[in-house]
């Protein structure tokens, strides 16, 4: 006969299975006052923002390039 779980054990297999919805509010908040701060200082030069892009653009490529070419997951 399996031990019965405890509260902890459940709320721990749950929460595996994706993020809660308070962690998506917090990450959407925390991006909302990054763009709210960031966006008023590029949108008046428009040649600064394109050449963000394109560097942005350029390095996910490189990083994608890199992890394809190693084959390393990322470890944290």
């Amino acid at each position: 006969m399996p031990a019965p779980r405890s509260h902890g054990a459940i709320r721990g297999a749950i929460r595996g299975r994706g993020f809660t919805l308070r962690e998506l509010i917090i990450v959407m908040v925390i991006v909302g006052i990054i763009s709210a701060i960031a966006l008023p200082r590029t949108i008046n030069d428009p040649v600064m923002l394109s050449t963000q892009a394109s560097q942005l653009a350029g390095d996910i490529r490189y990083v994608q390039t890199l992890a394809m070419t190693q084959g390393q997951r990322y470890a944290s």
